[in-house]
Formats: C-alpha cells, sequence, structure tokens
C-alpha cells in the first residue's frame, strides 16, 4: 500500500516532568495512510519512538503550522517534541497488517452452571473455549463413628461439625504416684507418711528409757558413807592450811605470811 508521508525537523527531550528541559535536534515523520508518527535522531534513522493518533483534530494541531517553534506536543510517551519546519514530501510503499482480534467470550448462564460461548466472528489463532463449572457448596455432617479412630489409627482429616467442646480429663495412676513423691497430687500421702515415722520413732524411745530404769543398781554400806564423809572433811582442812601467799612489801623482801583460820 502505498503512503503519503511529510518529514518534519523538530526538537525532542526526554525529560517530560522537567520544567527546564534538556532538548535534542531530530526528524519526525507522519504517515497518512494509518496515522503514525515516527521519531527518530537527526544524524541516524535509529527510531526513538512511535505512535498512532486517531483523531483528525489532534493531528490538524500538531502539523499547524502556526505552532512551530513554539507548541510542545505530547505525541509519544517517552519524549516531548517541539516542530520547526517541514523538510520534504514523498510517497513511499507501506505494509499494513490488521492486529490479531482476540475471541470475544460472552457469558451465558443455565440452570447452576456457567458456560463461556465464542463469538460469531472466528480468528486465526482461536482457542477453543472451557466450560466452567460452578461447585455447589454444601455443608457435610459427620457422624459420631466415622469421627473417632479406627483400630489402625488412621486420623480422619475432615472438618468436624455440631461437636460441643470438651476439656481434656486427666488420668491418674498408681505407678506415677509411687514414682514422683515430690509431686504436689499426693502430698497428702507423703505427710501421713511422714507422720507414721515419728510416731514409730518416740516408740522405740520410750521403750529404750524403760530398760535402763529396770537396771538394778549395786547396794552401799551405811559404814562406807561414814568414812567417805570424814575423808572428805579432812581434805578441806589441808586444803585451807596451803592457801597461805606470799605478799611483796615495800623494802622488795619477800615475806611468807600464813593464814591460818582460828577456830572458835
Amino acid at each position: 500500500m502505498i503512503s503519503h508521508v511529510v518529514e518534519y525537523s523538530c526538537q525532542y527531550s526526554d525529560q517530560i516532568r522537567k520544567k527546564h528541559k534538556i532538548w535534542h535536534d531530530g526528524k519526525l515523520k507522519y504517515y497518512e495512510a494509518n496515522s503514525r508518527f515516527m521519531l527518530y535522531p537527526e544524524e541516524s534513522n535509529v527510531l526513538i519512538s512511535s505512535s498512532f493518533i486517531t483523531n483528525s483534530r489532534d493531528v490538524s494541531t500538531i502539523l499547524d503550522s502556526e505552532g512551530f517553534n513554539t507548541v510542545e506536543h505530547k505525541i509519544f510517551s517517552r519524549a516531548v517534541v517541539i516542530i520547526t519546519e517541514m523538510l520534504c514530501e514523498y510517497d513511499r510503499e507501506v505494509q499494513i497488517q490488521k492486529a490479531k482480534e482476540s475471541p470475544i467470550l460472552h457469558m451465558r448462564r443455565k440452570d447452576c452452571s456457567i458456560e463461556m460461548a465464542p463469538d460469531k466472528y472466528e480468528s486465526h489463532n482461536k482457542v477453543p473455549a472451557q466450560q466452567n463449572k460452578q461447585k455447589s457448596t454444601r455443608r457435610v455432617l459427620i457422624r459420631n463413628d466415622e469421627i473417632r479412630t479406627n483400630e489402625t489409627g488412621n486420623v480422619s482429616l475432615a472438618l468436624k461439625f455440631n461437636r460441643p467442646f470438651k476439656p481434656p480429663s486427666i488420668k491418674k495412676s498408681h505407678q506415677s504416684s509411687e514414682k514422683d513423691g515430690y509431686r504436689p497430687a499426693i502430698r497428702n500421702a507423703k505427710i501421713t507418711w511422714q507422720k507414721a515415722d515419728r510416731m514409730e520413732n518416740k516408740e522405740q524411745l520410750i521403750t529404750s528409757n524403760k530398760h535402763t530404769e529396770k537396771i538394778e543398781v549395786p547396794g552401799i554400806s551405811k559404814e562406807r558413807t561414814a568414812n567417805k564423809h570424814t575423808e572428805i572433811e579432812k581434805n578441806e582442812m589441808t586444803s585451807m592450811k596451803k592457801g597461805s601467799h606470799d605478799r611483796i612489801t615495800g623494802n622488795s623482801k619477800r615475806k611468807k605470811i600464813s593464814h591460818i583460820p582460828i577456830v572458835i
């Protein structure tokens, strides 16, 4: 297909949001057949950006000669363009391909399912539509027999409904009470054991005291007791006689002074 092409000299900048921009020289090409604008640098034919503008009013405002060197046009998403002058016009063959149409799907509701129906227009890359059936959600109740574990030990992972909460019960065993004597659960039993031990110790002490009282003391005659009293008195008199002490006088001479008790 032959299209009329118009070339313009322009200045472009990629700093779209800045107030003070840095500008570069470039070329702008406009194809009338498909209303396409293409931006190139001035020295090479490397494509910077391109866009399609189908609105005729927008195209006329961009290509208006009164806005040259003054108006900034945001034709492309990456750059801002100011057109300075028109360079040349020529005709060129252009290959125009239609964009591949994607199949349009319509929703058609039936009783309990939703089906996807393709449009009347067929395309080359047509994909068969899959039917999406709506799953019916219902509440499943489980019996008590099914909830309990079987003999093999396999536990069912299904949700359990309509079962009231029951707190866990603590099982008491005799073996644990015998092994662990310091647990608070068997504190009363431990106290009774201690009391029994104390009673046994008291009984043993009472029996030992009774055994010592029953032992006989050997007899002592009255004569021996009288002789012992006389010997004790003699010893006291001798100790009193020996109770004399040395006294030091002022002449530094030691004189032995004996104190003898006077018996009246």
